[in-house]
């Protein structure tokens, strides 16, 4: 898992990602290969957190990847701060939105990379609890 993570983080570390127009860095804090559904076919998933400075409202995150094929099948986690709407999704990637985390998603020889662009707006409350 650890060169999964690792192999991950590199690509993290030569994207570039803006959170309201000031540069931040995203890390994987979770990798795991799981099957997908009844079959022996692996998927291999990650987790990613990054930080930044939010403002009340909308808040925009941009990241410019390099367009690639994708090598195996795999998914990425983002996750929000608790109670953020995510209220909008510019990507090549199929996703699905649960509450504070979204659920990106390639298969195999899938194009991926190039402009992708999330919008959400903060909760009211600061708490975060996780």
């Amino acid at each position: 898992m650890e060169k999964l993570a690792d192999n991950m983080q590199y690509f993290l570390d030569k994207e570039k990602v803006e959170i309201n127009g000031e540069r931040v860095k995203s890390r994987v804090d979770y990798c795991d290969i799981y099957l997908k559904g009844d079959t022996d076919v692996g998927s291999v998933i990650y987790l990613i957190d990054f930080t930044g400075k939010f403002t009340g409202g909308k808040n925009v995150i941009e990241t410019w990847l390099e367009e690639e094929e994708a090598p195996y099948d795999f998914e990425i986690l983002w996750r929000f701060p608790i109670g953020s709407k995510i209220v909008e999704v510019e990507t090549t990637m199929d996703f699905e939105i649960y509450k504070d985390i979204i659920s990106l998603w390639a298969m195999d020889g899938d194009e991926v990379g190039g402009y992708e662009k999330i919008i959400f707006e903060l909760p009211t409350s600061k708490r975060d609890s996780r």
